[in-house]
């Protein structure tokens, strides 16, 4: 039997496509149900608990021990779980979930371990000072590094994470694939979107950029709006839609340009469709560690909705693809020569996201069958 398991992540579009598609897919593929094990925050756990159990019925949610410091203490209840339910195989989502994993390995609880490595986490630690525990920091860079080089395979989403771990770890094997952060399947499909420009204040021949995501650090506000602000300042047809939380620096970017900005909440359903109102996709960030081996999901997406990408230099391996593929621009080449997208460019842009992002397509999905030979 396959397990999935995750540590503290809430649920949300990147959980629905990164996970419970992940889970599915291995299920459809392997003829056996994947167990999700997630450990949520006891925050609000009752609400998260409905939210996994509703979109993936074969989950273990289970209530997540408080404070990041005392992570060890989620062994108790991983434990009884793997005794009572014999996983074969487990994959987990990053290092501290993969360490439990290995704990239960050297215990013969299970066979197999698999980390599904998400970034440079000791880096993202550091770098955007999520911690301000120097002690908690170091412990869990050795956490990475021992979970780097003793699990049993690897999953990167980049070449350059690769690199990272094998220039910061010492790790010196070929024991991995890398699979890019692919697009959500609910997406794919749904129909041909329906929103018109002009009901969201848009004219006909506005060139609207569009952010869509969180407002963590490694976004790199300040970075990106100042980009806005020049481009605002050079062509007065150049618009702005925010998918992201009306945050203050948002709100004091919308006093700045009056009726030129739409800031929007909108749901993993609806994403894709307001992303298609837009122009060009931004992706324009730090040049952190966090940054250089990332691989950000809104990357397919913007280009699945049409998009061409205004993106930042090294992020991923997304700078070399940009070129190869003709569908964007790094930041710092873009003049005030910016237009509208076509239809035919849009189609374009689909299909590159199809045939190289899509678990459906054949890129990806020979990526799983690897991984699967793998863990059978």
């Amino acid at each position: 039997m396959i397990a999935y398991l995750t540590l503290g992540d809430k649920y949300s579009g990147i959980f629905s496509g990164q996970v419970v598609d992940v889970c599915n897919l291995l299920s459809e593929k392997t003829g056996a149900r994947v167990k999700l094990i997630s450990f949520v925050s006891i925050r609000g756990y009752w609400k998260e608990k409905r939210k996994i159990k509703h979109v993936y019925h074969n989950s273990i949610v289970l209530p997540l021990f408080p404070k990041l410091r005392n992570w060890r203490y989620n062994i108790i209840l991983l434990l009884f779980v793997s005794i009572y339910k014999r996983f074969d195989t487990i994959i987990c989502r990053n290092s501290i979930p993969s360490y439990l994993g290995l704990i239960l390995k050297e215990n013969a609880i299970v066979k197999k371990i698999i980390l599904d490595g998400r970034g440079a986490e000791y880096e993202q630690y550091v770098e955007y000072d999520m911690l301000s525990d120097k002690i908690l920091e170091n412990k869990l860079k050795q956490i990475e590094s021992y979970v780097v080089n003793n699990v049993d395979y690897r999953i990167a989403v980049s070449e350059k994470l690769v690199d990272y771990w094998r220039n910061t770890f010492g790790y010196s094997k070929s024991d991995h694939i890398v699979i890019p952060c692919t697009l959500n399947r609910c997406h794919e499909n749904l129909g041909k979107s329906k929103l018109n420009r002009k009901d969201y204040g848009f004219k006909d021949n506005d060139i609207v950029l569009v952010y869509c995501g969180s407002v963590s650090g490694w976004q790199s506000f300040d970075k990106m709006f100042n980009f806005i602000r020049f481009q605002m300042n050079q062509n007065k047809d150049v618009k702005l839609l925010l998918l992201t939380k009306e945050v203050d620096e948002v709100k004091t970017l919308m006093k700045e340009y009056p009726n030129r900005i739409v800031c929007k909440w909108s749901s993993n359903h609806d994403v894709i469709q307001l992303i298609n109102l837009g122009d060009y996709g931004l992706i324009v960030r730090e040049s952190t560690i966090t940054n250089k081996v990332a691989s950000p999901v809104k990357f397919a997406e913007y280009l699945f909705a049409g998009l061409r990408i205004i993106m930042s230099e090294k992020i991923g391996d997304y700078n070399l693809f940009l070129k190869e593929n003709n569908c964007g621009i790094v930041d710092t080449e873009v003049d005030s020569s910016l237009h509208q997208i076509s239809t035919q460019e849009k189609n374009i842009n689909r299909k590159i996201a199809l045939e190289n992002f899509s678990k459906n397509h054949n890129i990806i999905d020979s990526k799983y069958e690897q991984l699967i030979n793998r863990i059978i």
